[in-house]
């Protein structure tokens, strides 16, 4: 079995160090190296460039914001019948590759537990929410979030003789990759969940803010696109999640307007973690912990 590893980058040279030695520092050796760069200018590509990897490919893409435009070209070029995906500043412990191979004899995709870590002490937060997709409820995973890291994916490249490809829509930004999980799921894709830390995905700074409010509006896309294909249970419990991702954005900059929603959560939510998670929030709102 080979793999084909896609690989995004844009102006990451501080970067470039670590991502090469997670792919090559692999125990598993037989993958092609896929490498879509933004048209960088601070001197990534060129120092790419001046490592002659082996069974490496670098194209250059300019893709205007939109990574599932960048993802998508890497697949379009892959060589090989299965795909996996690494973000330049996360990294894959030695093993990553060896434990998901094992599992594509009997699934169509496989993923795992990765541990955040903070950029700016370089300490380990927490472990990522991860949980097993049914493989038999369609579109469960919208009744509790995404349970998978882009950078922990190894999959098939084809589904049903077509290349599987993230959607471009700009309105799914920041969350393409939780549709093409469920589009996936609901075309007959078997998951297979690792329950092991193999990676760990860098904590960076950025609009925390911007980024939840985009993930709503396209969680709303989502539900709306595909609520024919749900159960009545289902389709509830999801409105209950989205209801939940509102309470977070709202927590950000209104925290009193947020509490009737994290309420709400709290009583209907099915899940412990929602449970729990509105529980803590509401605690800080009623006595003013930051």
């Amino acid at each position: 079995m080979q793999i084909s590893v896609i690989l995004l980058t844009y102006n990451n040279i501080r970067f470039v160090d670590n991502f090469i030695k997670s792919i090559y520092g692999q125990s598993f050796k037989d993958f092609e190296l896929i490498i879509v760069d933004n048209y960088s200018t601070d001197g990534t590509v060129e120092k790419i460039n001046s490592l002659n990897l082996k069974n490496a490919k670098l194209i250059q893409f300019k893709n205007f914001g939109n990574m599932a435009a960048s993802r998508n070209l890497g697949i379009r070029n892959a060589k090989y019948d299965y795909i996996a995906f690494h973000d330049s500043d996360d990294f894959w412990f030695n093993n990553k590759l060896d434990n998901c191979v094992k599992e594509l004899n009997k699934f169509d995709f496989v993923y795992h537990n990765m541990i955040i870590k903070s950029e700016k002490t370089g300490k380990n937060l927490k472990p990522t929410f991860r949980y097993q997709i049914n493989n038999k409820i369609k579109g469960h995973i919208l009744e509790q979030g995404n349970p998978v890291a882009t950078s922990s994916v190894v999959c098939s490249k084809k589904i049903k003789n077509n290349l599987i490809q993230f959607n471009e829509n700009k309105k799914l930004m920041a969350i393409e990759d939780f549709e093409l999980w469920l589009r996936l799921s609901l075309e007959g894709f078997k998951f297979k969940y690792i329950d092991k830390n193999l990676g760990y995905l860098l904590e960076r700074k950025q609009s925390e803010s911007k980024i939840k409010i985009n993930k709503i509006h396209g969680y709303k896309l989502i539900l709306n696109k595909y609520k024919n294909y749900l159960s009545n249970k289902t389709y509830k419990r999801a409105n209950i999640y989205q209801k939940y991702l509102f309470a977070n954005i709202l927590f950000l900059s209104k925290k009193q307007k947020s509490l009737n929603f994290f309420k709400f959560s709290l009583i209907k939510s099915n899940f412990f973690r929602i449970k729990y998670l509105s529980t803590i929030k509401i605690f800080k709102i009623l006595f003013k912990i930051n």
